[in-house]
């Protein structure tokens, strides 16, 4: 029998992309032009009417998660077996035979939800494992947990408030009404917020170190307990949930090495994701993760060991998953200097600020094997940078990627639409910003660029009174206004955007043709968002000969 079945994600990222994006994407023979795409049909001919953008449809390797990994090797030392479901959506008949064969517990983490109509999805899926095998205890657990935990607690402490006008908020009877109408807005999205709603979930594990609560609830149905008095548990019980006693945990970091050599062959050619810790020191306003998870920091010993695991096993491609790689400039030259001093002839890519970046470290970047950096830009406007908390500015940006370029490095850099203070102004210079990227010629790497309309996380430091007072905030998750724009107009923006921005190419979710070298990645993809805005521009016969021909 089967210890855990654990449930990774419900469906595929690029099945759950938000319409905002889906015009951004070239389709070719109905399909996703993504670089695999556009190499397949290379050597056939090209239908010119096939750019229409029914029904696309595309083959993605998707990046490897850490989660059931790091799961599966902490279960495994505690003698207790799983096995991993990636996706439930791809793999439901597999899981119905397993369930038929018998399993102890199912396990289906959260981490991986869409921001919009998460708890939906979760209790969509509850209600059809419960209808395969409803004896069966279902636990949840992951980041929409965390967040619906400290959501809930703001609501019951009512310090969750600048959600609605203030003369609703302020009346003892209507402010009554407000904070049940807030709850039940926020059960599509989160957990915890509606025990009837909820009812399919046996146990909701509350602390971020999940693993530990997932071994003892095993520990107990093994030895014939109930579970249900496992510490760190919510268990819905009519509208609300009984909670178990809160322990404290932690996990030394330092010791929970990942041994990579039984997982090399599922990675198929995939960066590996490792982690160097937990948390991010800075508050940015728009972020919600900064108080969610304690900070934890594992020793380069630790990292380095787990490194070697993965080279001697042959495999040398590497995704350092953390929010943020190094907290400063010495952090992060500590760290490059230490992946060369034991030369392991990584390619890797990361999360990091762009003020730890300068020509220093860009070349230690690139000796350590670092061939790709994501940055959190946001907005290419000072003003709006300075409301976000961000506590960089646009020039100190660009010239961070200007270094990256110069040492060959490739970035991502992603930007928030609508935050308070977007207006026609920081949306020009936004544009301009992400158009003065290093491009075509003028650049050594390539460089590509992802617009996010904002969301109003619960979380987030701009959600707390005194900034949606500051900015006349009101609305939460994907619905909201303020004093210079509303999520409606922050959609219509990305749009515009995306038609203006000249140069470099707009985010795909696709691989990267190892054979390929940056400068035919960087003329294909740059040819492709071209195509796609002619497109948009009413163009439905453009002419793919040039790009097919830059693929071959």
């Amino acid at each position: 029998m089967i210890d855990v079945l654990f449930i990774t994600q419900l469906q595929r990222r690029e099945n759950m992309e938000s319409d905002v994006y889906k015009d951004f994407r070239l389709i070719v023979d109905g399909k996703v032009a993504t670089l695999d795409h556009l190499r397949n049909i290379a050597p056939e001919p090209i239908s010119r009417k096939a750019i229409s953008q029914d029904s696309a449809e595309q083959a993605i390797l998707t990046p490897a998660v850490l989660t059931p990994i790091y799961m599966n090797e902490f279960l495994k030392k505690h003698g207790i077996a799983m096995v991993e479901i990636p996706f439930l959506e791809d793999d439901y008949e597999r899981v119905i035979n397993y369930l038929k064969d018998g399993v102890r517990v199912i396990a289906l983490s959260t981490t991986w939800l869409t921001a919009i109509n998460g708890a939906n999805q979760i209790r969509k899926a509850a209600r059809r494992l419960k209808s395969i095998s409803p004896h069966t205890p279902l636990i949840i657990g992951g980041m929409n947990v965390t967040k619906g935990l400290q959501i809930r607690k703001l609501i019951l402490e009512r310090e969750l408030t600048g959600i609605f006008p203030k003369w609703i908020e302020k009346n003892n009877f209507t402010q009554g009404l407000s904070l049940g109408l807030l709850k039940r807005i926020l059960s599509r999205h989160f957990l915890l917020m509606d025990g009837h709603a909820d009812r399919d979930l046996n146990g909701i594990v509350l602390n971020d170190l999940g693993e530990t609560t997932l071994k003892s609830i095993v520990d107990s149905i093994k030895a014939g307990k109930d579970f249900r008095d496992t510490p760190n548990l919510a268990i819905p019980e009519g509208s609300d949930y009984h909670f178990t006693d809160s322990k404290e945990v932690d996990i030394d970091l330092d010791s929970q090495i990942v041994d990579w050599t039984g997982y090399v062959p599922s990675l198929r050619g995939r960066e590996a994701p490792v982690r160097r810790g937990t948390g991010c020191p800075y508050k940015c306003a728009f972020c919600d993760f900064p108080d969610l998870l304690k900070i934890r920091m594992r020793s380069m010993e630790s990292v380095i060991a787990e490194l070697t695991t993965l080279t001697k096993a042959g495999h040398r491609k590497v995704y350092f998953i953390d929010d943020n790689l190094a907290f400063n400039k010495r952090q992060l030259i500590d760290f490059t200097k230490a992946i060369i001093a034991e030369k392991l002839d990584l390619s890797w890519s990361s999360l990091l600020r762009a003020d730890t970046i300068d020509s220093e470290t860009a070349t230690l970047l690139k000796e350590s094997g670092c061939k790709e950096i994501r940055l959190g830009v946001e907005s290419g406007d000072p003003e709006v940078l300075k409301n976000m908390n961000k506590g960089t500015d646009p020039e100190q940006v660009l010239n961070a990627i200007h270094h990256l370029d110069s040492a060959g490095v490739i970035t991502q850099n992603s930007f928030v639409v609508g935050f308070p203070g977007e207006c026609s102004r920081s949306l020009d210079n936004t544009a301009s910003f992400i158009s003065s990227l290093p491009s075509g010629d003028n650049a050594r790497a390539f460089h590509r660029y992802a617009l996010f309309p904002l969301m109003v996380s619960p979380l987030s430091p701009v959600a707390r009174p005194e900034m949606r007072e500051k900015f006349a905030l009101k609305g939460v998750a994907g619905s909201w206004s303020h004093s210079t724009m509303n999520s409606k107009e922050a959609d219509k923006a990305v749009q515009e955007l995306f038609l203006r921005i000249q140069g470099p190419s707009h985010m795909y979710t696709e691989n990267l043709p190892d054979e390929w070298d940056n400068p035919k990645i960087k003329k294909v993809i740059e040819l492709r968002d071209a195509l796609q805005k002619e497109r948009l521009r009413g163009n439905t016969n453009v002419n793919l000969d040039e790009l097919m021909e830059a693929v071959k």
